[in-house]
C-alpha cells in the first residue's frame, strides 16, 4: 500500500472510476459526450493549479465550478434523469426478486402474450408495411401515450395489423402495449441524437433508440423500405430473422 493512501481510500477511487464510467457510458455518441469532456478538462486543471499553488487560475476555475454545478444539472438533464430511472428500476427490480425468493413464491412471469405481437409484426415485415411498437415493462410509458390516441384495447394481431395498415389514420407513431393491452396508437416518441446509429436507418429506428435510452421499454420496429424486423433495447438495435428468434427474445425480456 502506498503511504497515505489507505484501504477505504482505494474503494472510493473505485467507485468513483465506476460512476464515472458510467456516466461516460451514457453520453457516448451524443453531443453531451463534448460537454463531459470539457467538464473533465476543467477539472483536471482545477486541480492542477491548485496543485502547484497557481491561487489566481486556482481562484477563478473554483468559482466556475461552483456556479457551473446548477449549469451541468441543465445541460445534462436527460442524461441525469436516465441515470436515477436505470438506478431506481434496477434497485426495485432487485429487491422484489429478493423477497419473493425469501418467501419462496415463484418468480412472476410475464403477463404480457407475445405471440399477437410476433405474428403481426411477421405479418407486417412480410407486406413492407412500416411500425413501431413500444412495450412497456417495469418503467410506466403513461407520459408517451397521451401524446397518442389512447385505445386500451385487447392485444390481437389483426387489430395491431390494421392500425399500421397505410391508409389507416393511426399508422404514423408508434403503438405503446403494456399488460395484454394496447394503451395507445399514433405515439410521439423522443428521437435519438446518437451519431452512432448507421444512416440506413430511419425516423422509426432513432424513435425506438430515443425511448429506449430512456425508459427500460422494449421496441420493435418494421422497416417500410426493405420489410425487415429490428428488436430495440437499451438504445441498441438487434435485427431479427426468424420469427421464432423474435418470439424467443420477448418472452425473456418481458419477465418480470
Amino acid at each position: 500500500m502506498i503511504e497515505g493512501i489507505t484501504f477505504l481510500d482505494g474503494i472510493e477511487i473505485v467507485i468513483f472510476a465506476i460512476i464515472l464510467f458510467s456516466l461516460y457510458r451514457l453520453v457516448r455518441g451524443t453531443p453531451a459526450i463534448y460537454i463531459f469532456g470539457g467538464v473533465v478538462a476543467i477539472y483536471a486543471a482545477w486541480k492542477l493549479f491548485d496543485a502547484l499553488e497557481m491561487d489566481l487560475l486556482s481562484e477563478i476555475l473554483d468559482q466556475f465550478i461552483g456556479v457551473g454545478f446548477i449549469a451541468l444539472i441543465i445541460l445534462f438533464q436527460q442524461e441525469i434523469r436516465k441515470f436515477l430511472l436505470v438506478i431506481g428500476s434496477s434497485s426495485f427490480g432487485r429487491r422484489r426478486r429478493f423477497f419473493r425468493q425469501l418467501l419462496w413464491l415463484k418468480p412472476e412471469e410475464g403477463e404480457i402474450n407475445v405471440d399477437p405481437i410476433v405474428h403481426a409484426t411477421s405479418q407486417l415485415a412480410e407486406s413492407k408495411t412500416g411500425a413501431l411498437v413500444a412495450i412497456e415493462r417495469k418503467m410506466p410509458m403513461g407520459y408517451y401515450a397521451q401524446t397518442g390516441v389512447t385505445l386500451n384495447a385487447n392485444l390481437g394481431s389483426r387489430l395491431i395489423q390494421s392500425i399500421f395498415f397505410k391508409d389507416a389514420p393511426l399508422h404514423d407513431g408508434a403503438m405503446i402495449i403494456a399488460q395484454d393491452k394496447i394503451i395507445a396508437a399514433s405515439a410521439i416518441l423522443p428521437v435519438s441524437e446518437s451519431d452512432e446509429i448507421p444512416g440506413r436507418y430511419g425516423l422509426r429506428h432513432r424513435a425506438a433508440v430515443g425511448l429506449t435510452e430512456k425508459t427500460d421499454a422494449v421496441c420493435i420496429v418494421v422497416s417500410e423500405e426493405t420489410g425487415q424486423l429490428a428488436l430495440v433495447i437499451e438504445g441498441e438495435i438487434i435485427i431479427i430473422k426468424e420469427k421464432d428468434e423474435l418470439r424467443r427474445r420477448l418472452t425473456e425480456l418481458l419477465k418480470y
